[in-house]
């Protein structure tokens, strides 16, 4: 009796880390779980909606995914800068970045993201990556990866690098050697986040930048 205790904790603690997973599959760092139990309640967000508002939250700009128009709303708070998607009772996005300059370009570092379920899941799966190419690389120089190099990180990166590769400038950056490897194509991605290479971070960048 006791072994199968056990063994049913154990098939609970798998169930739960699948929903952990699918949930922050988009995110570029792990979220802590009841931070994403909040946002896919309704009545939470709802709240969490009007705080962000009540605590400095000011509307910044319009957002465009699909047929839907959300309100941008940003504050800062700590060199931190975050930002909320609205819609006129929730927020549908939740997306923390961190100013950091190099060279002469003024950019974002990425810090976490969270998605709401609430409605249509398969609908929102594109909504964090469209965010940062369409609002924040069109008001930043560019965006650069966090510190931590994870399996749901990788996901978020590579969908984002994929897309524009041909198009941008991509990175491997490692800052201690000062050296920026310019991504041609997947392959060097996919050797750079391992962690072997763990201080390598990503940037997507408007312009070119050089060592």
């Amino acid at each position: 009796m006791i072994y199968r205790k056990e063994k049913k904790k154990e098939i609970k603690l798998i169930s739960l880390i699948k929903e952990i997973k699918d949930f922050i599959k988009e995110s570029p760092v792990v979220i802590n779980r009841t931070v994403g139990d909040r946002y896919d309640d309704p009545v939470a967000n709802k709240e969490i909606r009007q705080d962000f508002i009540n605590l400095g939250g000011k509307k910044v700009g319009q957002f465009r995914f699909h047929n839907n128009v959300y309100d941008i709303y940003g504050k800062e708070e700590d060199n931190k800068i975050f930002f909320a998607l609205l819609d006129e009772e929730y927020i549908m996005l939740s997306f923390d970045v961190e100013p950091v300059k190099i060279k002469n370009l003024n950019g974002v570092s990425s810090l976490s993201v969270v998605q709401s379920r609430i409605g249509d899941r398969s609908v929102w799966q594109e909504i964090a990556k469209t965010f940062v190419f369409d609002y924040l690389l069109k008001n930043y120089d560019f965006i650069l990866s966090d510190q931590t190099h994870t399996p749901l990180g990788k996901l978020f990166w590579k969908g984002m690098i994929s897309k524009k590769l041909n198009e941008l400038y991509c990175y491997a950056v490692d800052f201690n050697a000062s050296q920026f490897l310019r991504l041609t194509n997947l392959n060097q991605f996919e050797t750079y986040y391992t962690p072997e290479y763990a201080k390598v971070r990503f940037i997507i960048s408007n312009k070119e930048i050089t060592a």
